[in-house]
């Protein structure tokens, strides 16, 4: 599960049932499915949201 904090600086947090959550900024790849070869910065998906 994830939100996205601040689009206008770039951040959101990354929360899981079984640890802290983690905010992660611009440039930080985020995490996905074991066995998924996806790289996902922050910054990847503020854009797509804002040509939405």
């Amino acid at each position: 599960m994830s939100f996205l904090k601040s689009i206008d600086k770039l951040r959101g947090i990354i929360a899981n049932l079984y640890r802290q959550p983690v905010l992660m900024e611009k440039t930080d790849i985020l995490p996905a499915l074991a066995g998924v070869d996806l790289k996902l910065t922050v910054d990847n998906v503020f854009g797509w949201l804002k040509m939405a």
